[in-house]
């Protein structure tokens, strides 16, 4: 049913639960770069230059326990509309072109 439209494809037609959506969000922060900078995080300050990274993992657990219960309530598809929901008039307009570019 992912090909049959945009919503169904990006949101699993709203039948994912909060926190697998915010696990899921979680885990796009993450990418092929992130063992790069977790390297370069090491190369600098050593091993205890870790707590640095390790202190993501908190703030990703935030993000599904807090965030992704409020960003299903508010039903929107993409960050950049959040945007434009919470902040209104061209300002928000601007910011998502922005941030889309």
């Amino acid at each position: 049913s992912a090909g049959s439209s945009a919503k169904e494809f990006f949101l699993s037609g709203r039948n994912m639960p909060w926190w697998l959506l915010g696990v899921s969000m979680v885990a796009t922060t993450f990418s092929a770069d992130t063992p790069n900078l977790v390297t370069d995080i090491v190369r600098k300050n050593g091993v205890a230059g870790n707590w640095a990274w390790w202190a993501f993992l908190l703030t990703g657990m935030l993000t599904v326990f807090v965030y992704a219960k409020l960003w299903r309530r508010s039903e929107v598809t993409t960050d950049l509309e959040f945007y434009e929901l919470r902040y209104s008039g061209k300002g928000a307009a601007f910011l998502r072109a922005f941030r889309a570019i």
